[in-house]
């Protein structure tokens, strides 16, 4: 009797209570899920339709290009065919090229210290033009980076190699210094820092 009672349970879709923690989180599950039917339908549909454009589009191309290979004599065939068999020779080595130009731009970039995940911006599929962007992209990386430094370096912060050397340090500026900046007037100039630390 029990046993049939789990199973019209389970054939309804009820849950035993196992302590609460798994309804719980059923229900946690069921109100995190906002999708309708409805929504589910349109969003099937809609990569229904993507993939039927696809294959129409394909089919179509297929279509025509039987269409013209009926029309051409046997001379004419060979020749579309050669044609087409030296374009995909050609696709493919332009994707080699570009494959092993990027291997070599990644190394260019890592000898001159430059970020090599900019490699797939500067590719070519010469290695003049390739070079070139190198080139160019290092100037402008290089030119990017002093830009930040002198803005960075113009800052009221005393910089730490040279503190107290001179003994120009007032006891105001001491106050204001960080931890590390007082450790390394400390290392520099200790007689200075002794009389400012009082």
């Amino acid at each position: 009797m029990l046993e049939n009672l789990k199973l019209q349970l389970f054939a309804d879709g009820g849950e035993e209570d196992n302590g609460g923690a798994e309804g719980e989180q059923n229900k946690d599950n069921n109100e995190q899920k906002t999708f309708t039917q409805a929504d589910f339908d349109r969003e099937i549909s809609k990569m229904y339709e993507k993939f039927e454009e696809k294959f129409n589009k394909r089919a179509e191309q297929t279509k025509a290009e039987a269409t013209k290979l009926a029309n051409m004599n046997a001379e004419e065939r060979l020749k579309y065919e050669i044609e087409q068999r030296e374009k995909a020779i050609s696709d493919k080595e332009r994707e080699w090229a570009i494959k092993e130009n990027k291997y070599e731009c990644s190394k260019i970039l890592a000898e001159k210290g430059l970020p090599i995940s900019f490699a797939d911006y500067i590719v070519a599929e010469d290695a003049e033009t390739m070079q070139k962007n190198i080139q160019l992209f290092d100037a402008e990386f290089k030119k990017a980076v002093k830009v930040e430094v002198e803005s960075r370096l113009k800052s009221t912060i005393p910089k730490t190699s040279t503190i107290g050397l001179d003994g120009s340090v007032t006891k105001e500026q001491f106050n204001k210094m960080t931890l590390a900046q007082q450790q390394e007037l400390y290392k520099n100039n200790k007689e200075l820092y002794m009389q400012l630390s009082r």
